[in-house]
C-alpha cells in the first residue's frame, strides 16, 4: 500500500477534476451513453422481482455496480482504448465490493424510509390534485399506490429510487473519508483494511480539493432532487470519473489525461515494430 500513499495537490485542483472527468466521457460518447442505458435496463430488471428484500437489495446494488463499472470505463477513456466488454464490466471482485457497499445501504434503508415519508405524502397529495391518481377507485375500494401506476410507477421507482440510492452511496462515500476507496480497490485490487486507511488520509492532506468535490457533488445531488431522480442516470458516470481522476491525481501523481494522440503514436509505433520483427 505505500505506493498507494497519497500527495498533497493544489487547493484549485478540485476544478481541474472537473473537467478532466468531462473531458473523459467526451472521448468516448457513446460508450458512456451505451453502458448508461444498460445500468437503468439493469435497474428495470431488479424492479420485477417478486420478493420485496431481494428486490430491495437488487436495487441498492445496481448504483455500486454501475459506479464500479464507470470507473473502469474512465480508465479506458484515459488510456484510449476501445471500451470492450471485457475491459469495462466489473470482475468477481469488484462485485463483492458492490454488494459489501449494497449492505451498507440496505442498513440505512430503514432510516431513509421514515425521513422519505413526508415525501411520499406530498407526491401522492400532488399526483391526486392533477388527476393523474385517487386514493380510491369508481367502486368506492381503496386504490393501489400510485407508485403501482402504470405511468407513475416507472417515473418515481425508475428515476427517483435510482437517483436517491446513487446520491446517498456518494455522500457516504464522502462522509466517512472513502471517496477513494472505490478506485483504490477496483484498480489495484488493494486490501479492504489498509485502503480504508490510505482512502482517509487523503482528505487530511487535501481539505480544499475535497470540499470543492463535496460541493459539486451536492449541486448534482439537487438535480437528481429536482428532476424526481433522473439526473441520477448523468450523475453517476459523472461522479464515477471525477472519482477516478481525483484519485489518479491524489495517488498515483498524475495530474492530467493521457492524451489520445499519444496513445495512438504508441499503438502505431508498437504495431509497426511487431511488423517489422515479422
Amino acid at each position: 500500500m505505500s505506493a498507494l500513499g497519497p500527495r498533497k495537490v493544489e487547493p484549485a485542483a478540485w476544478q481541474e477534476w472537473i473537467g478532466q472527468a468531462a473531458e473523459l466521457i467526451q472521448r468516448r460518447p457513446l460508450a458512456w451513453a451505451g453502458w448508461t442505458v444498460a445500468v437503468v435496463l439493469l435497474h428495470l430488471v431488479s424492479q420485477q422481482v417478486a420478493w420485496a428484500p431481494l428486490r430491495t437489495l437488487g436495487t441498492l446494488a445496481v448504483v455500486p455496480l454501475g459506479l464500479v463499472l464507470f470507473l473502469r470505463l474512465a480508465l479506458v477513456a484515459d488510456y484510449s482504448k476501445p471500451a470492450r466488454t471485457g475491459l469495462v464490466l466489473p470482475g468477481n471482485r469488484d462485485c463483492l465490493a458492490a454488494l459489501a457497499l449494497a449492505a451498507v445501504l440496505s442498513a440505512l434503508h430503514g432510516t431513509a424510509l421514515l425521513a422519505l415519508q413526508p415525501v411520499v405524502a406530498g407526491f401522492e397529495q400532488l399526483v391526486t390534485q392533477a388527476g393523474y391518481w385517487s386514493p380510491q377507485l369508481e367502486s368506492g375500494a381503496p386504490a393501489d399506490p400510485p407508485l403501482s401506476h402504470a405511468l407513475l410507477g416507472p417515473v418515481y421507482v425508475f428515476g427517483g429510487l435510482l437517483g436517491l440510492t446513487g446520491g446517498v452511496l456518494l455522500l457516504v462515500l464522502l462522509a466517512l473519508g472513502q471517496w477513494f476507496l472505490l478506485p483504490m480497490l477496483v484498480l489495484h485490487n488493494a486490501p479492504v483494511q489498509p485502503a480504508a486507511i490510505v482512502s482517509a488520509q487523503g482528505y487530511s492532506l487535501n481539505p480544499v480539493p475535497m470540499m470543492g468535490v463535496s460541493g459539486a457533488l451536492l449541486i448534482g445531488i439537487a438535480l437528481v432532487a429536482v428532476t424526481l431522480g433522473w439526473a441520477g442516470v448523468a450523475v453517476l458516470p459523472a461522479a464515477a470519473a471525477l472519482m477516478y481522476v481525483s484519485y489518479r491525481d491524489v495517488y498515483l501523481g498524475v495530474d492530467a489525461n493521457r492524451p489520445a494522440s499519444e496513445v495512438r503514436e504508441e499503438t502505431e509505433a508498437r504495431n509497426g515494430q511487431l511488423g517489422y520483427d515479422g
